[in-house]
């Protein structure tokens, strides 16, 4: 009975805190699981989700305790608020084709412009984790930064209050700085984890061990947040190694691509540590 009370105590919170008591999420890839996972484990109530696919549709409906949509058409239009959790191309087409709803349309894209949904939807805005998210992988999102922006103060304001319900870390921005951020998070995670993959693919194609870089991974990225990514960088670039570098371009000689690339990157490394101060 006390462990009922609570939780019934807990998501009047959610609701007076966010002004929001109904969801639907419309998407099923990455973004949705995460997203959704949060929003169930804060307290809210998910009550639809939309998706093409109906067996990816039926499992992420199954895991948030909601309604299974395949048809725009049966969208409950009560809902609250519409989290557009689907890939950049896919917005401009997916609010073009909703029906006439009473709630908040959000998409959560850095990179699409908010006004795509204000040409339908006055009540409109964004909602932009900046994480790199999986489905197959629990995210915890409390601490991850989410960018949000609103047609008008009094939305902008419901959405924040929204958005603190799963993340502490709540910052007002529009397209043109969340595009911003966007870019920097492509070299600082895509590219980044491309080059894991690239230094998996020579150690697998040596019959070595990949995994044993696990540790320097880790170590890199903890350097790089609590040091500062210039203050953290080392190796034969940095230190001006011409005869290491050249070892290992040679040892990559059946492998050109790689081959050009190192020696990119080695070039830029010295480049930018060269700076003057005042331009670093």
């Amino acid at each position: 009975m006390v462990q009922s009370i609570l939780l019934l105590s807990s998501k009047i919170n959610i609701l007076v805190i966010s002004g929001f008591s109904r969801l639907t999420i419309l998407g099923t890839g990455h973004v949705a699981w995460a997203i959704g996972m949060a929003l169930k484990q804060a307290g809210h109530s998910v009550v639809q989700v939309f998706g093409r696919d109906n067996a990816r549709t039926m499992e992420l409906a199954n895991a948030l305790d909601a309604q299974p949509v395949v048809n725009l058409t049966d969208l409950a239009p009560d809902s609250d608020v519409f989290i557009l959790a689907v890939s950049d191309d896919a917005i401009f087409d997916l609010v073009n084709s909703l029906p006439a709803v009473r709630g908040m349309v959000v998409h959560t894209s850095a990179s699409v412009s908010m006004e795509v949904i204000k040409e339908r939807f006055s009540g409109c805005g964004v909602l932009y984790p900046l994480q790199t998210l999986s489905r197959n992988r629990k995210s915890n999102l409390s601490d991850v930064p989410f960018f949000v922006e609103a047609a008008d103060e009094n939305q902008l304001l419901q959405l924040t209050r929204f958005a603190s319900t799963i993340t502490s870390h709540v910052i007002h921005a529009d397209s043109d700085t969340r595009r911003k951020y966007h870019l920097a998070a492509i070299f600082a995670c895509n590219f980044v984890n491309h080059m894991y993959s690239i230094a998996s693919d020579y150690l697998t194609a040596q019959g070595l061990r990949p995994e044993l870089l696990g540790p320097l991974m880790e170590e890199t990225a903890a350097k790089a947040i609590e040091l500062g990514a210039a203050a953290s960088q080392t190796g034969p670039a940095l230190r001006d190694d011409s005869q290491t570098m050249q070892r290992h371009i040679e040892m990559l000689r059946y492998l050109p691509e790689y081959q050009n690339l190192y020696a990119l990157m080695s070039t830029l490394i010295q480049q930018f540590h060269n700076k003057p101060d005042d331009q670093l």
